[in-house]
């Protein structure tokens, strides 16, 4: 183990809404893309595929669309989460904004000149950057003592959840020329990659290192898939490697299915599948806000996931079988509050198994558990809504009941 310092910084709620908005940024690049994937892939007015594309075909670019960002995600998280560990936080923070907010403005460009290619090969970048937000976890616990540390995670999570209601109100409300002329759907990409630069600006200023390592060690490239491989071979969080696999399988198919469900089955247009979205973040914010707090005196970390498990999976199971969409939003508020209480208690009880000077490792290593959940879930969810349009939801609600058999 290398020295390291855990810098506690004198303000440490400055340092905790820098973190906060550095993850706001991060997801609302999925926040902003899931509304639009229907426009992009299954319309007929695509601007990347031709009229021609057959609906498979559609189902099979939108899947592999969600799959290479986790292809990314896969070997840059690790990668990302140990230099972390080598170089302190707020350098690779600032590289993995500034990395993003350019790959958001290629995505621009890839649509105005209709490049399938472009478009694609700029998400696997993306995918490979998008470590800010495991590298806040780590961050985050770095300024948390045990006792304060699941409110922190919690604190995250909401932040999670800003960023999923701020990226559906970019593209709910920048698509559509009725708002403004030059207004399509290479808006939101434009105005995230804004964003990323005022976020980088932000944490190049404001934001002050909270892990300086004593001694620089070299970085091998043989360690890439270091902390993907500690998951697995470290009896501390192996079994929490695998269940956060089947958690990730679980809400990664519940999300690329929701929109083609809105829009195949139930007619939606890319704002209302957005105002479903931020209907999502809506309930993340104020569980956190108002929920978190009392669950997590009452319950412990494991009997919170636990629960949270077997309620997600009846209420995903109630979605597929009902032809009302008015419930469907209903229940999604009630989803949302126990998706992350599920979520912030487990990342609580991952922390809580691993050192101080391991957090960037079995966060990257998290986050490459889930990039493989979510690699897999494009895929899956092409090719069974080629045969049936439901059958997504229903493999969602499986995964969250196998979860809870696990824990």
């Amino acid at each position: 183990m290398h020295n390291m310092i855990n810098v506690q910084p004198k303000n440490s709620k400055l340092a905790l809404l820098v973190l906060m908005l550095i993850v706001i940024i991060e997801v609302m690049g999925l926040g902003l893309v899931l509304p639009i994937l229907p426009g992009l892939f299954i319309a007929k007015s695509s601007p990347i595929l031709g009229l021609t594309t057959g609906i498979n075909l559609r189902h099979f670019f939108y899947g592999l669309y969600l799959s290479v960002f986790p292809i990314g995600m896969f070997f840059g998280t690790p990668f990302l989460g140990e230099l972390s560990d080598k170089f302190g936080r707020k350098k690779i923070l600032l590289l993995c904004l500034l990395a993003v907010a350019l790959c958001y403005f290629f995505s621009v460009v890839a649509i105005h000149i209709h490049s399938l290619t472009i478009f694609l090969l700029v998400r696997i970048f993306s995918g490979f950057f998008s470590g800010s937000y495991d590298i806040a976890n780590a961050a985050t616990a770095d300024i948390s003592t045990t006792e304060t540390k699941a409110r922190n995670m919690g604190w995250i999570s909401l932040a999670l959840a800003l960023g999923f209601i701020v990226g559906p109100i970019i593209s709910s409300f920048t698509t559509e020329e009725k708002y403004i002329s030059w207004f399509n759907l290479s808006t939101p990409f434009l105005i995230a990659g804004i964003f990323a630069l005022v976020n980088a600006l932000l944490v190049a200023v404001a934001f002050k290192e909270t892990f300086v390592p004593r001694q620089v060690a070299r970085m091998h490239l043989r360690k890439v898939f270091s902390a993907f491989v500690f998951i697995y071979n470290d009896p501390r969080v192996r079994k929490l490697g695998l269940l956060f696999f089947v958690m990730s399988l679980a809400w990664w198919v519940f999300l690329a299915a929701v929109p083609l469900v809105l829009s195949e089955k139930f007619h939606q247009e890319t704002h209302t599948i957005g105002m479903f979205m931020i209907m999502i973040g809506i309930g993340n914010v104020i569980t956190v806000l108002f929920i978190q707090k009392t669950v997590l005196k009452l319950f412990t970390l494991k009997q919170i996931v636990f629960y949270s498990l077997v309620i997600a999976g009846v209420i995903v199971v109630i979605m597929g079988l009902t032809n009302r969409v008015q419930l469907i939003w209903m229940l999604t508020f009630i989803f949302a509050v126990i998706e992350i209480l599920s979520y912030g208690s487990f990342l609580a009880l991952t922390s809580n198994a691993v050192s101080k000077s391991e957090q960037g490792k079995v966060m990257g290593g998290i986050a490459a558990v889930a990039s493989i959940a979510f690699f897999l879930t494009g895929f899956m969810v092409s090719e069974l809504a080629n045969i049936n349009i439901l059958l997504p939801i229903f493999l969602s609600a499986i995964a969250y009941f196998v979860g809870a058999v696990l824990l």
